[in-house]
């Protein structure tokens, strides 16, 4: 993704042949995440590398933002392990595959897994936030083109085999193992692509057009309620912040005949998708508010009820996949519920207050002018969809909500101050300069401000407002006088 014309602040650093492979194998890590057909996965393999290697090769920047949200993480990690403590072993409700005990403690090694990463990473993107963020969804791009083509292959049976391998309960499911998660992993990738076709330039744009395109009737052929609320909340926020913080009218007139142009390009592949009956119907019967398993005492919504008792009476957690055997069919499918009951209060209340504060000073972010702010528009717009959908889905194991996470982080926790004059020095016609004095009404000048860069216009005002002329100006301010007087 382009960010117009200006030059990103991680440009001119050095990297040698390590720094080299390692971002190699970040964006091999990236590119593979979309390949979860079972897991653990591949990418967990190499994630675990990139723990380990990231800070050993200097790839990995300790600012404070970082060491914050660290801080954060491990609190969370270690509530979750005191919580993990006081899962009761009983066979008699035991999971099918092994004790509770067992099952809650691997989950969660799983989730101090996860955390790890997500605090890696954005260490990893603080470090160079352009770069860095630009490279990682170059890789989401990739991961996300192959498992929409896999799923669009798989559904309509092009191949042999290609149906029994990329679709699960008549859902495109692509190299994931369930069609919601593939749904929801794909939504960021195609924010990226919108961004694209906002900011890239002309071949960029065609590019975004199709991925997007491709991404979108993926996403529709997934049937995953989740991944529509997700895309509809993900596209309306990075639409506002895009056309709110658009530099001038004229690029929000380009914005709208883009979006004009980018509407009718889905409605073109959601009307062919829906003309076959098939697809139709089905999209009808997903597309309701409430299912047949949502309602009731035993279902999603029972079941969050039931959640909300456990945990009033339960301080310390009850730990993780400890809720299922014992209180209900399934989990609550609210990943704050969940929080609380396999982390305790304060590992609950630390992950809605972390979540709560990313979406309040993210936004105040996505606001201001920095070399990374269009791809910093497009990681928040996801965040926030995750965060909303959260309410009513289990993202507590999904990799790409940490990879999303540690972008919004990353960039937040970069230097602003050194992105921000980047961003926001304006480009003049080089004119008369003037360096370590400044001119006041009734004094000679005094060294006690610089102005630096072309200063014409702004001595000629402070030239024409002088009432006494009691000095006479001298080298270097004589210069920058008759440049102005002579303009």
């Amino acid at each position: 993704m382009a960010v117009g014309t200006l030059t990103p602040p991680d440009a001119a650093l050095k990297r040698n042949g390590i720094n080299q492979l390692a971002l190699v194998a970040v964006w091999l890590t990236v590119a593979l995440s979309g390949i979860v057909f079972a897991e653990p996965a591949p990418v967990d393999a190499l994630m675990f590398g990139l723990i380990v290697m990231l800070p050993v090769v200097g790839l990995f920047a300790l600012r404070t933002g970082v060491v914050l949200v660290a801080v954060v993480l491990t609190v969370i990690s270690a509530s979750a392990l005191i919580s993990a403590t006081l899962i009761v072993d009983d066979f008699s409700v035991a999971a099918p595959n092994g004790s509770n005990f067992l099952k809650g403690s691997i989950h969660t090694l799983i989730t101090i897994y996860l955390l790890a990463g997500a605090a890696i990473l954005t260490g990893f993107i603080a470090l160079r936030p352009f770069a860095h963020s630009h490279l990682i969804f170059g890789g989401l791009l990739f991961a996300a083109t192959l498992a929409a083509i896999t799923g669009v292959i798989g559904y309509f049976g092009i191949g042999p085999g290609t149906t029994e391998l990329f679709t699960k309960f008549g859902r495109a499911a692509g190299t994931f193992k369930d069609p919601n998660v593939l749904g929801a992993f794909l939504v960021l990738p195609f924010l990226a692509a919108a961004g694209m076709v906002l900011h890239g330039r002309a071949g960029m744009k065609l590019l975004g057009l199709a991925v997007g395109g491709l991404i979108l009737l993926a996403i529709l052929l997934t049937f995953s309620r989740g991944a529509y609320v997700m895309t509809a909340v993900g596209l309306s926020v990075f639409a506002f912040l895009a056309f709110t913080t658009a530099r001038s009218n004229r690029q929000r007139v380009q914005m709208v005949l883009l979006f004009i142009v980018a509407m009718f390009a889905a409605m073109s592949v959601i009307g062919a998708a829906l003309s076959s009956p098939d697809i139709a119907e089905f999209f009808t019967q997903r597309a309701q508010a409430t299912q047949s398993y949502d309602t009731g005492p035993e279902g999603r919504f029972g079941g969050q009820a039931k959640a909300v008792d456990v945990l009033l009476d339960n301080p310390l957690g009850i730990g993780a996949q400890a809720f299922v055997p014992r209180y209900h069919g399934e989990n609550p499918h609210n990943v704050y519920l969940i929080t609380f009951l396999k982390a305790g209060w304060v590992g609950g209340f630390l992950y809605a207050l972390l979540v709560l504060f990313t979406l309040l000073f993210g936004f105040g972010y996505a606001i201001k002018r920095t070399a990374h702010q269009h791809l910093f528009q497009v990681a928040y717009a996801g965040f926030v969809a995750l965060a909303v959908i959260g309410l009513f889905i289990d993202t507590d194991h999904w990799r790409h909500f940490f990879v999303n996470a540690a972008l919004v982080w990353g960039m937040m926790a970069a230097p602003q101050r050194r992105a921000s004059r980047i961003a926001e020095r304006p480009r003049y016609k080089r004119g008369a300069r003037i360096t370590g004095y400044s001119l006041n009404r009734n004094i000679s000048p005094v060294r006690d401000a610089t102005i630096v860069g072309p200063a014409r216009r702004r001595l000629r005002r402070a030239i024409a407002s002088r009432r006494q002329r009691d000095w006479h100006p001298r080298r270097p301010q004589r210069i920058a006088y008759l440049a102005a007087n002579d303009a």
